[in-house]
């Protein structure tokens, strides 16, 4: 603890009136949430705020650091879920197709557990704390496990 007291509930407020539109900036810019999402993410954002107020000693801070994985967990959970645009699907040309049986082969050459966390990682887009919780192992092996199999496959 820093010494300082917590925030009291009268001035939520006027945090909100202050820093919305950073927020809201925030979700946009940065991380391209749709505009009928961001309203949604600040609301939890300062619900979850005013729970915890009493231990929030830099409020500016704090709520950009909820924005930004507020945002992060919104792509995490609803990335996977959405379609590609049928534009992207008639764009993959030859070349594409070519690279992908490249990569394939590439991925043949490595041992089994390399190729499952390569194919997870790099083709499936799952992140080191998803393998991590995936593999029952902490996110500093996975990147340890990562980097070995990398090697391994510049080496082939």
């Amino acid at each position: 603890m820093n010494g300082r007291a917590p925030l009291p509930a009268s001035s939520v407020e006027s945090l909100y009136e202050e820093y919305y539109a950073l927020l809201r900036f925030l979700a946009a810019q940065r991380f391209q949430i749709p505009d009928d999402e961001i309203n949604g993410l600040i609301t939890e954002i300062f619900i979850t705020f005013l729970e915890r107020r009493t231990t929030v000693y830099e409020p500016k801070a704090w709520l950009v650091g909820a924005i930004c994985h507020a945002s992060r967990h919104y792509w995490r959970k609803h990335g996977k879920t959405d379609q590609l645009p049928v534009d992207y699907e008639q764009a993959v040309d030859q070349q594409d197709a070519s690279d992908r049986v490249d990569a394939m082969a590439l991925l043949a050459r490595q041992s089994a557990r390399c190729q499952e966390l390569l194919k997870l990682r790099y083709l499936e887009g799952y992140s080191v704390a998803e393998l991590a919780e995936r593999l029952g192992t902490t996110p500093g092996y996975v990147k340890k496990l990562l980097h070995q199999c990398t090697m391994c496959a510049r080496k082939s």
